[in-house]
């Protein structure tokens, strides 16, 4: 299947892997990918951190919302709902990357789409790399009839970063670029 890029979503999976999603969906189980930060308070103060119970908290963890003290806070990043910084516990952190490596290792290892196990992957992401199947790759378009490929393979995510301010119709799916022999004018 091939997920229009103009269309919302999918709301219910992973963007990077396409897993299906937990309610509790903030780092993917699957492929490491953040998916945003849990509503946690900005305040700290009365609470203790939760791996060092005698030190004062100084900030709730993004993802697990658990209380961390400086000692353990691994990283802080832009809230972009709030304001303020979003902070993140080393133990988070450390999971999200050995899930993420894991992940990477096991598709160079299966030369599969990251979003299809069962496929190949043909192309890989031009901005991060992500191995794709011609049915989750999208090339932008141009020309008057859209007849050429401006740019790509890009995957889902980077497409809509690439294409933001405008161009997010003009695209083709790499199985459509190959069935019309697009790929062979690169």
């Amino acid at each position: 299947m091939i997920w229009d890029p103009t269309v919302v979503g999918p709301l219910d999976r992973c963007l990077r892997c396409f897993r299906e999603s937990g309610a509790e969906f903030i780092v993917c189980k699957t492929c490491g990918v953040s998916s945003g930060t849990l509503e946690v308070p900005l305040d700290a103060s009365g609470a203790f951190c939760y791996g060092h119970q005698t030190q004062a908290a100084s900030a709730y963890c993004g993802w697990c919302a658990r209380p961390v003290c400086h000692l353990c806070v691994e990283r802080q990043g832009l809230n972009l709902v709030g304001i303020g910084l979003r902070t993140y516990c080393k133990n988070c952190v450390t999971k999200q990357a050995a899930i993420e490596k894991a992940f990477f290792q096991q598709l160079e290892r299966s030369g599969s789409c990251a979003k299809h196990e069962s496929n190949p992957s043909t192309f890989r992401c031009a901005r991060c790399a992500l191995p794709l199947c011609d049915l989750c790759s999208y090339f932008i378009t141009g020309g008057v009839f859209r007849a050429r490929l401006r740019s790509g393979p890009l995957c889902l995510t980077c497409f809509r970063t690439a294409t933001l301010s405008r161009g997010r119709n003009q695209w083709i799916s790499g199985s459509a670029a190959r069935e019309k022999g697009l790929l062979s004018q690169r």
